[in-house]
């Protein structure tokens, strides 16, 4: 009767297992959706980062004229500018980290998950990881580093077990990686602790594949897929992100 018991109670929790796993993911969308996902988002910011831009220049010609956020973003890019090389990164890194306080998208905005312009970002002084990412970008862009030496990457970051965003910037053929939990720009084969899911640059999106440490960042080194194409991100984000598709940004920092 005993062993009767036991059974029954087995097979109760494997259904309610079941039950819950199939909840789950009737709720959550497939990897693919959080790369189109991600495309949008970073289409919608580089259309913002082209009118700032023009802003900048604007402010350029009259100081006067310039609204306290670009004067300052102005000078972000002039500090970049007075440096060279691998010195420049660090630069705009260690001020970008420095001028904003890493704040929630929830508390500032009310969403799980808003990509703020860089001038919106340097007028609220706050923000969370892509928020950095996106104002580095634009500053390095001001400062003289090509676009096509510049990523957006979406990043796991399993010890955490969260979603990250940093960004990657090429020098003398090596990838550095901007993180703002950090000051110390770190190789990207050398950085262990991240598992790179997307990489967005200003006109096309890569994504990745599992592989071992030295090859995490291969989708650094591939050709690109423009916005349109058909866009596919690593199985295991869902088993390492905790939330599969979703692209919530669980920013640290």
């Amino acid at each position: 009767m005993f062993m009767r018991i036991l059974q029954h109670i087995a097979s109760m929790l494997l259904l309610i297992g079941l039950l819950c796993h199939a909840a789950q993911g009737a709720d959550q969308p497939e990897p693919d959706v959080m790369a189109r996902r991600a495309a949008a988002k970073w289409r919608e910011v580089l259309a913002r980062i082209d009118s700032e831009e023009e802003t900048l220049a604007a402010c350029r010609a009259d100081l006067d004229a310039c609204s306290p956020s670009a004067r300052r973003l102005l000078q972000l890019v002039e500090l970049g500018r007075q440096r060279a090389g691998r010195a420049r990164l660090g630069e705009v890194n260690r001020a970008v980290n420095l001028s904003i306080r890493a704040t929630s998208d929830w508390s500032q905005y009310g969403v799980d998950d808003f990509w703020s312009a860089p001038l919106a970002t340097i007028e609220k002084g706050a923000g969370d990881c892509e928020d950095y990412a996106i104002l580095k970008y634009l500053a390095l862009r001001e400062a003289g580093i090509s676009p096509d030496d510049l990523r957006l990457l979406i990043v796991s970051y399993p010890r955490r077990r969260t979603i990250h965003a940093i960004l990657a910037v090429r020098l003398d053929g090596e990838w550095l990686l901007l993180d703002n939990l950090t000051m110390v720009m770190v190789n990207s084969l050398e950085a262990t602790q991240y598992q790179p899911l997307i990489a967005l640059d200003y006109h096309a999106i890569t994504t990745g594949a599992p592989g071992s440490a030295s090859e995490h960042f291969q989708l650094l080194q591939g050709p690109a897929k423009p916005f349109g194409g058909t866009l596919m991100v690593w199985r295991s984000v869902g088993r390492t992100s905790g939330s599969r598709g979703s692209l919530k940004m669980h920013c640290i920092g």
